[in-house]
């Protein structure tokens, strides 16, 4: 199940971020940890964000890996995504020192295609999850900057490589369902939980709220339909060999039955999104190829179907490009459970 990080100052805000539900505190003030450890007393875990340093700051680095005031996670800022000598040698250093806390690689990524050091590859230099945040966030979020199918090769890598994953990046309540999608361990927030400067409790609170395990708890038997239609995809697809090496335009429409949330409930929590759907038929179109709609059409309704707040669906996938007028299929699925 994914946790929620919080961004403090001091002990006081560390507080009130595990008393509204933060399960990771994290702070770049290595001064502070100490009393941030015992006024949480327990509640959450720490984590501590230090910039990975150049090689003659080494020795200054791991010195604040001392004893007193040790986090439970140690987070490794890397200004360059695709530095993988720093990477490389900034693992040696702490492998060389003994006994650190677990430690994550946090990889800031840009609006430019270059790609960020493999996940393997920061396994190999010796961290055991990865994180990854934008170089600017001031520029907007991470799902407005980032596209959710490149989101989810980087997961899918993460996994294969071993590592946990992490996703920052001036992240909002919206983003939470649409980022739990890619089942990350550890969701970063800083700014959405404040207001004139300060942590709030009731901010951490709604945040936390929507990383419930069963988000259907409690929601009724009754429906109300979303839907998304006409949504035109380039994407690789086709049995025959005239149809591979080139993408073709194939259209989606999905018409969900979701169950209603509980009388009295409000924000996020109480929303399914469109978003899911559009995500999902985002990340599918940028996979492998696929060879027949009836394929893509039922793992699209698998995807979906995950999230118990999903009733029934109705999914329809067309190619356009092959002559005139449109062929596919069109399925419906209902939840058995």
């Amino acid at each position: 199940m994914a946790r929620l990080m919080a961004a403090v100052e001091d002990a006081p805000e560390a507080v009130e971020a595990a008393l509204g539900g933060a399960a990771i505190v994290e702070t770049a003030d290595a001064a502070r940890l100490g009393a941030i450890g015992a006024a949480l007393a327990g509640r959450a875990a720490t984590a501590l964000r230090v910039l990975a340093p150049d090689e003659s700051e080494t020795s200054d680095f791991l010195a604040t890996l001392g004893p007193e005031g040790r986090p439970d996670h140690l987070l490794v800022v890397f200004d360059r995504a695709d530095d993988a000598a720093a990477l490389t040698r900034v693992g040696a250093a702490l492998a060389a020192a003994g006994a650190t806390p677990p430690r994550t690689a946090v990889l800031r990524l840009g609006d430019e295609e270059a790609e960020p050091v493999p996940p393997a590859e920061v396994a190999a230099a010796g961290f055991a999850a990865l994180h990854y945040e934008l170089a600017d966030p001031a520029r907007g979020g991470l799902l407005g900057r980032i596209a959710m199918p490149r989101l989810d090769a980087l997961a899918r890598a993460c996994r294969a490589a071993g590592l946990g994953l992490g996703f920052g990046g001036a992240l909002e309540a919206p983003d939470v369902p649409r980022l739990l999608a890619l089942e990350p361990d550890v969701l970063a927030f800083d700014a959405a939980l404040r207001a004139d400067g300060g942590l709030r409790r009731a901010a951490v609170a709604e945040i936390a709220a929507l990383f419930q395990p069963d988000p259907a708890a409690g929601w009724s038997d009754e429906t109300d339909r979303i839907f998304v239609h006409d949504k035109v995809m380039e994407m690789a697809i086709g049995a025959y060999r005239h149809e591979r090496g080139r993408q073709q335009r194939v259209r989606f429409g999905v018409e969900a039955e979701i169950r209603r949330p509980p009388s009295g409930a409000s924000g996020m929590n109480a929303v399914y999104s469109y978003d899911l759907i559009t995500d999902a038929i985002e990340i599918l179109a940028a996979r492998a190829h696929v060879d027949f709609v009836e394929v893509l059409a039922e793992d699209l309704a698998a995807i979906l179907l995950a999230d118990r707040r999903v009733a029934s669906l109705k999914v329809r996938v067309e190619k356009l490009d092959l002559g005139a007028g449109a062929v596919g299929i069109e399925i419906h699925r209902i939840r058995r459970d």
